[in-house]
């Protein structure tokens, strides 16, 4: 949660997007480690975008 608020201050509104694109970027690239955290931060700003987030695992959220 702390990443979240600490995300959110830094990037205002357009934080969930921010988040869910570099979520996308990690899953693309292969690296899981980032795309499970991105996919929880922006599961935390706003789980509905969280949700189309693809993954062969469930996505937090």
């Amino acid at each position: 949660m702390r990443a979240a608020l600490d995300h959110f201050a830094r990037h205002h509104l357009n934080a969930a997007h921010d988040a869910h694109a570099r979520a996308r970027a990690a899953l693309a690239s292969g690296n899981e480690a980032d795309f499970l955290f991105w996919a929880q931060i922006c599961g935390a700003l706003d789980r509905r975008l969280a949700r189309t987030l693809s993954n062969p695992r469930e996505v937090p959220g």
